[in-house]
């Protein structure tokens, strides 16, 4: 072999470690593109409002900084992360069910694509540069949840909870849900607004995981309320169960509690006894694609019916 060749050889190899060796982390990823965001927000702020450059208005620019910054850092944390291929890696962002790769990670450096621009146009930060550049309230806006507050509301949700699933399925199961954090962030409502009345409209929930049909793919049930959100019930019952769509699907939903996990099942899900206000409770089963009323069963007859309660089926699932 040539020398020539050696050298070629020599100089690929020492590329290769170099770019091994670079190679950023998930970690140095999201320091890069907090600081790359940084610099994206500043400028569009500072051209918001550049026809006016006087000392207010700079003060302006100071101030709105303060307040996105905070939302980009919580944006990155909670909703970018990477996939590492040796010699680079590939920065994604998960919105909204929705994953894109925003850029290419390599030598130290992330080198972003257009569809950052594109995804941060449909909605990811314009209203909070709005907000930023404007923190007068707008009369009549309507009140809706920031990715900041829905990231701690997924947080309350599911803290304690041992799950595989995702975190952009735990976004979509709260979303669904329809639910607000309360006021002091320890609880949960249904109104996005409660007034002064939250200690009597907030409820806890609680969640529940298993896997009825053994697929790998876990389901969700979802107890919560009160007698605010669920009359005399007192609670209300949500199962998410995942689609041919690789999406949660929201099945129940109604004031009641799981009574009892049947013996009896459907294509590996189990039929399901519903406690509800009534002189009959509900036998809901699952018929290939969401669950529906099969039956119903007195309630001086539910002994009569081989049921456990769902926290032993899920004790026995695990054994």
């Amino acid at each position: 072999m040539k020398k020539k060749n050696y050298v070629i050889i020599g100089i690929v190899g020492l590329i290769i470690i170099i770019a091994v060796i670079a190679n950023p982390n998930q970690d140095r990823q999201k320091e890069i593109l907090k600081t790359k965001l940084y610099s994206l927000m500043q400028e569009s702020i500072k051209g918001s409002t550049q026809e006016n450059n006087s000392k207010l208005n700079q003060a302006g620019q100071v101030l709105g900084m303060m307040f996105v910054k905070p939302i980009i850092d919580n944006l990155i944390d909670n909703f970018v992360s990477s996939d590492n291929y040796v010699f680079f890696s590939t920065t994604k962002i998960n919105w909204e069910g929705n994953t894109k790769v925003i850029g290419i990670a390599a030598f130290g450096n992330i080198f972003l694509s257009s569809e950052l621009e594109r995804v941060l146009n449909e909605g990811l930060l314009k209203d909070k540069r709005s907000q930023a550049i404007n923190k007068r309230p707008i009369e009549g806006q309507e009140i809706v949840e920031d990715a900041i507050t829905i990231s701690k509301g997924v947080e309350l949700l599911f803290k304690g909870v041992k799950t595989t699933i995702s975190k952009t399925d735990k976004i979509h199961i709260y979303k669904e849900l329809g639910f607000y954090l309360s006021k002091n962030k320890k609880h949960f409502e249904i109104d996005a607004d409660p007034g002064n009345y939250y200690d009597y409209t907030s409820f806890d929930a609680t969640v529940n995981v298993t896997d009825m049909n053994k697929d790998g793919v876990e389901e969700i049930f979802v107890t919560y309320g009160n007698d605010y959100t669920s009359g005399v019930s007192g609670s209300s019952i949500v199962l998410f169960i995942k689609d041919g769509n690789n999406e949660y699907k929201k099945n129940l939903g109604f004031p009641g509690a799981i009574g009892g996990v049947l013996s009896t099942s459907n294509q590996g899900y189990n039929d399901l006894s519903i406690d509800a206000a009534g002189l009959e409770n509900p036998i809901w089963s699952w018929n290939g694609k969401e669950y529906v009323i099969n039956k119903n069963i007195k309630s001086e007859n539910n002994d009569t019916i081989k049921a456990t309660s769902l926290e032993n089926f899920i004790k026995r699932r695990k054994i």
